[in-house]
Order: structure tokens, then sequence, then C-alpha cells
């Protein structure tokens, strides 16, 4: 058993309000879900993408509420403690990986000059890497950890009170957090590469750009929202002071009001930005008079050629 040490009023009042910022996030991610079932009544891909996102997102707050040890009683099994933490490792990496998996359908959408695709067909390769990348990392990790005989037990840092997880420092950062920044990077740089790209696109703003757009203003939102976390994470593994620590957890636990949140504000600024550079300025009476003068030359080069191609 792993025992835990009875806790003061001040440590109730504070996991009562974890479990209330947690709520809330659920509450607004099962919104979310269900604004997104309702209004898509066909599947599509990229609904798909983003509800599983979601549900994966949603699952790992409640392992991470139901991981706080005060919220089991007195005592917690070790094998229990174990279960948490790999159901946290999954769901975390998972929701990193539909993210990802998110980001590269936008990109391979806006590079190939063509709408994104709402094909399902598509959808079982990125259910392999949602679903499989995740699990077979936390695999990983419960192997090595019959295997190297290090403890999944109570982790002092990871909750404001204590939590269930990964309690190795190198198994931690190779198979949980170096894969997450891996993908918060490729994440960023693919969001880089798809506003460059639309912005040399040209000065017309159709359709098929402006819902690329769109899609990816929504990387970009996913992108803040879950790597400012892990941010935040790196540093109160780099310092000693408490306060990121708490910085960290507080926001984690509202991270579901800010991905909804995100995702039902329009950023249309960084959209009008981006058509802004993209717009040619305004035509002068001499600009257009030389346009005029260029057009003339055109057609009358092209008729001496013709004439010159003549028997």
């Amino acid at each position: 058993m792993l025992e835990r040490h009875p806790t003061d009023s001040s440590t109730k009042e504070v996991q009562f309000y974890n479990y209330a910022l947690l709520s809330l996030s659920g509450i607004f991610i099962i919104a979310n879900i269900v604004y997104i079932i309702t209004r898509y009544r066909t599947a599509r891909l990229t609904e798909l993408l983003m509800l599983c996102f979601l549900i994966s997102l949603l699952c790992a707050l409640l392992f991470y509420a139901i991981g706080v040890v005060s919220s089991l009683g007195g005592q917690i099994h070790v094998m229990a403690c174990e279960a948490i933490a790999a159901m946290l490792q999954f769901f975390f990496l998972s929701t990193m990986t539909w993210a990802s998996a998110f980001a590269y359908n936008v990109t391979n959408a806006v590079f190939a000059n063509q709408l994104i695709s709402n094909s399902c067909k598509t959808f079982k390769y990125y259910a392999m890497y949602g679903l499989g990348t995740p699990f077979l990392l936390t695999l990983i990790t419960a192997v090595l950890s019959q295997i190297s005989q290090f403890d999944i037990q109570v982790y002092q840092h990871w909750s404001l009170s204590t939590d269930c997880f990964v309690h190795n420092e190198n198994v931690r950062l190779a198979l949980f957090l170096i894969p997450i920044y891996m993908m918060i990077t490729a994440n960023v740089i693919m969001t880089i590469l798809c506003i460059q790209k639309i912005v040399r696109s040209g000065s017309i703003q159709s359709s098929e750009t402006d819902r690329n757009m769109k899609k990816t203003v929504t990387i970009l939102k996913l992108t803040i929202c879950l790597g400012s976390g892990y941010i935040l994470l790196f540093f109160a593994y780099m310092g000693t002071d408490q306060t990121l620590w708490t910085v960290f957890n507080i926001f984690v636990e509202i991270q579901g009001v800010l991905v909804v949140c995100a995702n039902i504000t329009s950023w249309s600024c960084l959209s009008r930005m981006c058509y802004r550079t993209r717009t040619p300025a305004p035509m002068t009476p001499l600009t257009e008079i030389r346009v005029i003068n260029r057009s003339h030359r055109r057609e009358s080069n092209t008729s001496d050629t013709s004439l010159g191609s003549l028997p």
C-alpha cells in the first residue's frame, strides 16, 4: 500500500478548487462535443479528428482528477496507482497525437492546393497513429517498470496534492515528455509552413483558401493551448519555486475551458492580416496606363510572330 498523510483544511480547500476547475473543463468539453455532433450530422474527417482530440482531453482530465490520492481514501493499492498512471500517460499522449494528426491533415491539404479532405477512408490511418503511438509508449513504460523494478508511485509534484505518475525521471523524459515536445514542435513548424504557403499563394481570396486558413488558425489555437502548459512544466522542472507547479496545475485543470473557448472564438485578425499581405495595392491612373501599354505590346508581338511564321 502507498500511505497518504492526513490533509489539513488548507489542502482540502485546494483540492476543492482542483475539482471545481476540472469539472468546469469537463462541462466545456462535453458541450463542444455535443455541438460538433449536432452541427455535423454526416461524418467528416476534420470533425472526427477534432472529436477524438476532445474525447482524449476529457479522459485525460478525468483520470487526472481520479489520480489525486486524497480522492481515494486513506490508502491506495500499488496496482491501482499503476493503472491510473498508465491511463494518465496514455490519454495525455493521445491528446497530442490527435492534435498533430489534425495538423498534418490540414498541412497536407494546403500544400496539395486542394480542399481539406473530408473522406473518412483515411481515418483508420490517423487512428492507428492517434491511438497506436500512445499505446506503444505506455506499453514500453509498463514493461520497463517490471524489468527495471522502478515504481509507478505517488508523484509529489504532478498535482497540487499528490498523484500517481511515473516516478522515474529518465523514463518520464524518454517516453512522455520528449515525445510531447517533439509533437508540439512539429505542430509549430506545420503552422508556420501553412501560413507562409497561404500568404504566398496569390491575391485571390477563394472559399478554398479561406477554409484552409481557418483550419490553419485552429492548429495554431491547439498548439498554443497545449504547448503553453508543457512550457510551464519545463520551467517548473528546471526551477525550485513551488509557484510554477501551482500555475502549471491550474493551467492543466482549465485546459478544457481554454481549448473550447479557442475553438468557438474567431481569430479573424490573423486571417485579415494574411489576406492584407496578399492583396495588391490599388492601381493609380498612371499604373493603369502602363498595364494597357504592356497588353498592347504583347498583342503586337503576338501578331508579328504569327505573320512571320507564314510561308
